[in-house]
């Protein structure tokens, strides 16, 4: 069954037995609920969802959430007057007219692409030969830039297999985008090969990976380059042997013939193994879209024109001034970014031409607004321009072809008709007392949410790797310099988007005036605009001092004021909306109360709530917290609050998979999130201003300044130290833990702080004279760890470091906040959160199956010694437990324990009597060095505790 279809039968079932009355009040499912229940990307949902929507299957409603129910239901809000839709109105059939044709319909699909006989000859050749090679072909990499079209090229060669019947009609292309799961290797590994239950955590039941499922078929896999490279080595084998795993099955090996295509915009040299690459003997390059020929140019632009107007089923009259421009305007994102202003240039003309049958008419004078830069570079580019000229009439008409070449699973295609949302909002604004000028104004508006709100993953990432590759490094690095300057003039936190166009506006502006060409078009409307933003003026001037210091160039008045107005629109960009807040804690209820408190006081309407049962997984939280700051996000950006644990790493992996603005705070109370919801309503403030504020936060009682003096005494003795500052983790053997918190440490030091600190793990074992060494050479911050070494430095146990709080608390060391209270604030300990930790820690053996008995070995000791251990020491020593099981199973013994002191016998006794039961049951042999590590683990804590 193709996921479409599980989506629709899962929408028949949740929803075909309500009653309009029950979608009134909120019946219907979710784009969310849809991806949660079917395990798939919440984005193919959607997609799904409003091509099943398009196609009559289901119906959804115009409310906050989406929601979606099946069309045989009658609409939940009637219209009390009947409004036609733009589809309604009878289509005259428009007077023939000579019209520039495509390639003509024939049988080998390749003949048709556009460039088969230019820029993608050789190209088409390779692709053929992989496909006929006996006896399954042979395996294939298609290597371009980001819209190029490789998934294109790859769905050509599918259907061409498919013509040829070497692959069965009734198939389709099994497809993995390995990015979608670059944040989880273990899950991208799983959906490929597939897995037994129990492989992991989480692995629940067994599943077949696509591997399986692409059996006699073509399996494409984009973004090859993110499979990491033990995923690589194992597909390689099944490339020499056509046998693989799944993950965690140690009996027969499966079987698949499978063909295999992948894709990548790396180089295949430095982002995939040498291994992998000999096991790959096709390798096809695409070119990008300014190094084909201007015909090639030309005849795409026509060809995805072809593609709107069998949308909107109507000629499209094209000006040639229009189409330069629409050419010129592709400067980074080759055939995809074309496709995305082709889009953008059909729907504003379909708004122009609404009540024209027949034909829309695309005229530069009224698209200048989103061409204006485009025909300006192409300008710049007098050879392309005249070989486009040349080719080019002054007005083309374009019409519908009905067979022409249009893939679904294409990246860059739309998952709704544009043009259907235009239209049948026009009719409805008509029916209303609207003018015509306030409906085009709301509909063009419309119209770039759509697109932008489409693109903003593919060609308008805003990724630095790409800047890279269209920008000079020198121009990103100034740019990063301006963007402190401007940002401390404005007061104003610009997003990374700040970076993209303002690098691109100064390449531009520097490449012209190194060619000597000056513009001059400083009209009275921009020069008024100037007037009224004297703030941005005030900026641009500086960045005018920068371009001119950097690069001995005057730069013109008229160019201080472009820059004013390309500040103020990116100012304006990052205020629209409003900033949303997301509150997630463990507890079946603990977020939600929270929740209700605030809205009821404050009747706020952009709060989101996540409950965290304690036995519900991280990953299964993740999800529910992704989708939740998808929804609050309004462009704006979004405050996610939270306690501690697993939810705390949530916010960085979000914004990096969605691009929405995060900041973090945890340790939430109500108090913090009541004040953090009175910001966002009754402040302009930004973002991260606001969470800057809310850091400072200490409730709305009368209290002492935060900053305690002698925290500042202390920070300032500490910078005064010539030293270099270190912060020291100590654990049994000075190995395992004590580098895992290394790694826990590094990674909060990077998020938060640009001291230079190093971080040294040591070992329990003459831990005292080797504290006394460090701090001869060094300024020790900090130490962390299983035991406290009772120094001057702050002490903060395991727990708290990884229990959540750890992280504010080593930030607020290091600035010198740190308070009493806070010192005194560790998280009660579970075995969830230990489960949680040793995932981190181990990678042979799933904690979820040893946690009890390690559980109890710790508890047993407790009796046996008549002594309760702090949280620190217990989760300290059920890392160490989950270690030694590891090392024990892998045939791998622990350091020489000829240095630990020697341990008291009967001590020795009641570890080897607790611990024997454990590993007897795991099958595993006792170790006498690590039962003395163990052994001196303990007495070195009842010597602390007496002392």
């Amino acid at each position: 069954m193709k996921r479409k279809d599980k989506v629709l039968a899962y929408v028949f079932e949740k929803t075909s037995t309500l009653k309009d009355k029950d979608i009134e009040i909120g019946g219907g499912v979710t784009a969310s609920e849809v991806a949660e229940s079917l395990e798939i990307l919440r984005s193919n949902a959607s997609k799904d969802l409003n091509l099943l929507t398009r196609e009559g299957h289901l119906e959804k409603t115009e409310s906050r959430p989406v929601r979606y129910y099946d069309a045989k239901i009658d609409h939940y809000r009637p219209l009390e007057k009947k409004v036609k839709s733009f589809k309604d109105f009878s289509i005259e059939p428009s007077a023939p007219v000579a019209v520039t044709s495509l390639s003509a319909p024939t049988t080998d699909l390749f003949h048709r692409m556009i460039g088969a006989n230019g820029s993608l000859t050789s190209q088409i050749s390779q692709a053929k030969a992989a496909i006929f090679y006996p006896p399954k072909g042979l395996n294939t990499l298609i290597i371009g830039p980001t819209g190029s079209g490789k998934t294109y090229f790859a769905n050509a060669m599918y259907q061409y297999a498919q013509d040829n019947k070497l692959i069965a009609k009734n198939k389709t292309m099994v497809v993995l985008n390995c990015a979608d799961y670059a944040h989880n290797p273990q899950l991208l590994m799983s959906h490929l090969f597939g897995h037994v239950k129990g492989a992991y955590t989480g692995a629940v039941s067994s599943s077949e990976g696509l591997l399986e499922k692409a059996d006699h078929n073509m399996l494409f896999l984009d973004e090859i380059h993110r499979l990491p490279p033990e995923g690589q080595e194992m597909l390689f084998y099944f490339m020499d042997t056509g046998t693989f795993s799944p993950m965690g099955d140690t009996g027969e090996k499966k079987k698949a013939d499978v063909r295999i295509v992948c894709a990548t915009t790396e180089d295949p040299n430095s982002a995939l193994l040498a291994t992998f690459n000999r096991r790959i003997p096709i390798v096809i390059t695409l070119p990008s879209f300014q190094n084909r020929p201007a015909i090639e140019q030309i005849n795409l632009l026509k060809y995805l024109m072809s593609i709107e107007a069998k949308r909107i089923q109507k000629s499209i009259q094209i000006e040639d001034k229009v189409m330069q421009a629409i050419l010129g305007s592709v400067t980074y994102g080759n055939v995809g970014q074309l496709k995305s202003v082709i889009q953008m240039v059909c729907a504003r003309g379909f708004l122009e031409s609404v009540n024209n049958k027949s034909e829309i008419t695309l005229k530069y004078e009224k698209l200048s607004s989103i061409l204006a830069d485009g025909y300006e570079s192409m300008s710049l580019n007098q050879k392309l321009r005249h070989e486009i000229v040349h080719f080019v009439e002054p007005w083309t008409t374009i019409t519908p072809i009905d067979d022409i070449m249009v893939f679904e699973s294409d990246t860059y295609e739309l998952p709704y008709n544009l043009y259907e949302i235009i239209g049948d909002k026009v009719a409805m604004l008509k029916e209303t007392d609207v003018s015509n000028q306030e409906i085009n104004r709301f509909i063009t508006t419309d119209i770039d949410l759509h697109l932008k709100s489409f693109y903003k993953n593919t060609i308008f990432s805003t990724k630095e790797d790409g800047l890279k590759d269209i920008v000079d490094v020198k121009i990103i690095e100034l740019t990063k310099r301006i963007q402190e300057i401007v940002e401390g003039i404005l007061q104003f936190k610009f997003s990374r988007k700040f970076l993209y166009a303002m690098s691109l506006h100064i390449s531009s502006f520097v490449k012209r005036i190194q060619e000597g060409i000056f513009v001059n078009n400083d009209n009275i409307h921009l020069k008024e605009f100037v007037l009224n933003h004297p703030e941005e003026n005030q900026a641009a001037k500086a960045v005018k001092k920068e371009i001119e210091q950097n690069y001995q160039i005057v730069v013109p008045t008229v160019e201080v004021n472009y820059l004013t107005m390309l500040l103020v629109s990116l100012r304006t960009e990052e205020q629209q909306g409003q900033v949303g807040i997301v509150v997630a804690a463990h507890g079946a209820s603990t977020a939600s109360s929270m929740k209700e408190v605030v809205a009821t006081l404050l009747n706020s309407s952009n709060l989101y709530a996540v409950d965290m049962p304690l036995e519900m997984k991280p990953s299964e939280a993740f999800v529910k917290v992704k989708a939740a700051i998808e929804e609050a996000d309004n462009g704006a950006g979004v405050l996610y609050l939270t306690d501690m644990g697993s939810l705390v790493t949530f916010g960085q992996k979000i914004m990096n998979e969605t691009g929405i603005r995060i900041e973090t705070q945890d340790m939430i109370t109500t108090p913090l999130l009541l004040e953090a919801a009175r910001k966002t309503q009754f402040s302009n403030q930004d973002l991260m201003s606001m969470s800057q504020e809310l850091k400072r936060f200490k409730g709305y009682t009368t209290q002492k300044n935060a900053f305690e003096s002698g925290a500042e005494q202390d920070q300032q003795q500490l910078q005064k130290e010539d030293k270099e500052q270190i912060i020291v983790t100590i654990c049994a053997t000075g190995e395992g833990t004590a580098i895992q918190l290394q790694r826990v440490i590094e990674d909060i030091l990077a998020d938060y702080l640009e001291s230079d600190i190093s971080i040294i793990p040591i070992s329990i074992l003459n831990y005292q004279e080797k504290l006394k060494e460090l701090q001869q050479e060094y300024a020790i911050v900090a130490t962390c760890g299983s035991i406290d070494p009772h120094i001057s430095a702050p002490f903060i146990p395991i727990d708290a470091l990884l229990g959540g709080s750890g992280k504010q608390r080593l930030h607020n060391i290091i600035e010198g906040l740190e308070s009493d209270s806070q010192k005194k604030l560790f998280p009660r300990l579970s075995k969830e959160m230990c489960v949680e930790h040793m995932n981190q820690y181990v990678t042979y053996i799933n904690p979820v199956k040893i946690i009890t008995p390690i559980w109890d070995f710790c508890y047993e000791m407790e009796k046996k010694l008549d002594r309760t251990f702090n949280n620190g020491f217990n989760l300290g020593m059920m890392l160490h437990l989950c270690g030694m099981i590891e090392r024990m199973v892998i045939k791998e013994e622990i350091s020489s324990g000829k240095d630990v002191d020697e341990v008291d016998p009967e001590l020795a006794a009641f570890v080897e009597e607790t611990i024997s039961p454990v590993l007897h049951d795991l099958n595993l042999e006792t170790s006498s060095n690590e039962l003395k590590f163990i052994g001196a683990m303990y007495q070195n804590k009842l010597q602390e505790a007496s002392s």
